[in-house]
């Protein structure tokens, strides 16, 4: 996928694999908005001593792959076919981590809000919220966050193709809403997330923390 090249994954699995360490012998609930086919956390859920994975995505090609991907010992994978934003309404359970990775951006500003909040709620007082995605920058537009992203995908996304690149700008032009930074940080903390602060980021791309105080 295209993320996994282009997107600072390492980086991104390297920031949450420091969040994640003083927890390895911990009997861990982690829930993924958006999991894809779990490429960011499989890798590290098997350094857990045990872990109960849920992951929620529209694909159900994805969670195919997300179910192979997190076959191992220790590891109780739960996969939900659905939209994330609905399902977590549905969600019984609570979780010491919420991840998220470039799915958030999809949403309209109000649902972006409203997940927020479904997010609060759903995890264990002390449990983080691990956010990356796309964002725009102080007072830009989404006309040109779009020109903006698509010369830096032109610039640096060598190895597409023409048509492959085609097809992303197409993707972006139709299904990206990404919030304004500071403005997703302030929803968040109106909610009541405490922000620690930013782990990785270039000037789309970003990682953000939170915690459930």
């Amino acid at each position: 996928m295209l993320e996994h090249n282009y997107m600072l994954s390492k980086e991104f699995i390297a920031a949450i694999d420091e969040i994640f360490i003083p927890f390895y012998d911990r009997k861990i609930d982690i829930l993924d908005l958006g999991c894809g086919d779990a490429f960011v956390l499989a890798p590290l859920l098997k350094k857990f001593s045990s872990a109960k994975y849920t992951g929620y995505d529209l694909s159900e090609t994805a969670l195919a792959i997300a179910s192979s991907n997190l076959h191992s010992d220790g590891i109780h994978a739960v996969l939900k076919n659905g939209a994330m934003e609905e399902l977590i309404k549905s969600e019984s359970n609570r979780f010491d981590f919420i991840c998220s990775s470039f799915a958030i951006h999809h949403l309209s500003d109000e649902m972006k809000k409203q997940l927020y909040l479904d997010c609060y709620h759903r995890l264990y007082k002390g449990g983080t919220f691990i956010y990356i995605d796309v964002f725009r920058r102080f007072g830009w537009s989404r006309e040109q966050y779009l020109k903006e992203y698509f010369s830096y995908a032109k610039d640096h996304w060598l190895a597409l193709d023409a048509e492959e690149m085609h097809l992303v700008q197409e993707h972006v032009s139709n299904y990206d809403f990404p919030a304004n930074l500071e403005d997703a940080i302030t929803w968040l903390t109106q909610t009541g997330f405490h922000f620690v602060g930013e782990r990785v980021h270039d000037q789309f791309h970003h990682m953000l923390e939170f915690t459930k105080e």
